[in-house]
């Protein structure tokens, strides 16, 4: 079975897909993407638009790689600059609409 773990940072996004055999993870593919989430970030705007275009474009190629490795389960977690940020929940509504993370 395989697994699916993504860290979306606030410079760089990060995707493992690892298989489980015998109770060990197996690294199957290992992919980064800078994506500068943070950058153009402020209290009052939160996430700047550019900057999240450039995490939805990562996290639609994760979603394909995902598809394409047979994935079954997926985790993601998030930087602080997406948890706290004004327009956090438009962009988390995008991410599943475009990507299905």
């Amino acid at each position: 079975m395989r697994y699916a773990s993504i860290d979306a940072g606030t410079n760089t996004f990060r995707l493992l897909v690892a298989e489980v055999s015998s109770g060990e993870l197996k690294p199957v593919l290992i992919r980064r993407v800078i994506t500068r989430l943070g950058g153009g970030y402020t209290e009052e705007r939160g996430i700047d638009p550019a900057a999240a275009e450039r995490a939805l474009k990562a996290l639609e190629g994760f979603a394909s790689d995902i598809a394409a490795n047979g994935v079954i389960d997926v985790c993601a977690t998030a930087t602080s600059v997406v948890r706290r940020a004004v327009n956090s929940a438009e962009f988390l509504a995008e991410v599943e609409k475009r990507s299905g993370i």
